[in-house]
């Protein structure tokens, strides 16, 4: 899971090979079954990746657009290279479907994941948890909105903190009243409710493990409460 995450601009993957056809007519395949794609480059290798496009990645506080995640469905290896190569799917984490997307599985790199906390002050928000849970802890996958433009890099371990609402302050109210209305000339006064502001609890750790320019992806160490969308990411 590694390197699997993909975000793209809005064109999406242009060129990329597809999935078109199959030697039935069902229309989903699984692990085993053979299919034929087009624009399958045979200088690319016989080992290729299975992507669908997914959800918009959006800034939690700006709603700025950072990137179009692609959704890793599987592999495929290439039986016959043509201009419609036949593949057959190895690997499944769901249906794959036809018009799915296929791209080289890259060489495998040595990548120095040297745990380190960032050189300067990081304040995003986790935009997104992996499998579309609505809840996540340790071992789950997160997407947070920094990335390499804002110093993020692949190793950096950051705090999770998990904001706390706002509470009804229970001491006396010692401010002005407020007028509510006039009935019948009998004055109904409110007193307002005064709220206070708790600081954002820590709950855990995340540790990078890919970047792109926008967001980046996080594995959770450790988590003391449910990691949910929305929690604060900051320099532990």
């Amino acid at each position: 899971f590694l390197s699997l995450p993909l975000v793209t601009e809005a064109d999406g993957i242009p060129g990329a090979a597809k999935i078109i056809a199959a030697r039935d007519n069902r229309v989903v395949r699984g692990v085993g079954d053979f299919v034929y794609a087009i624009n399958v480059d045979e200088k690319s290798g016989t080992q290729w990746y299975i992507y669908r496009p997914g959800k918009v990645l959006h800034s939690f506080d700006s709603n700025e657009t950072l990137g179009y995640e692609m959704r890793y469905l599987g592999t495929a290896r290439v039986d016959r290279f043509g201009e419609v190569s036949r593949m057959e799917i190895t690997t499944a984490r769901e249906e794959i479907l036809f018009n799915d997307l296929l791209l080289p599985a890259p060489r495998e790199e040595l990548v120095n994941y040297v745990p380190h906390a960032p050189d300067k002050v990081v304040d995003g928000r986790i935009i997104s948890l992996g499998s579309n849970s609505a809840e996540a802890g340790r071992g789950f996958i997160v997407t947070v909105d920094r990335g390499t433009r804002d110093g993020i890099e692949v190793g950096h371990v950051l705090a999770i903190y998990h904001p706390t609402p706002v509470i009804a302050d229970p001491r006396a109210y010692e401010g002005p009243d407020i007028l509510a209305r006039f009935v019948d000339q009998t004055r109904t006064i409110v007193r307002p409710t005064t709220y206070l502001n708790i600081p954002p609890e820590r709950s855990g750790l995340l540790f990078v493990f890919r970047t792109f320019d926008k967001v980046a992806y996080a594995l959770v160490l450790n988590a003391a409460e449910p990691v949910v969308v929305g929690d604060l990411v900051r320099k532990p």
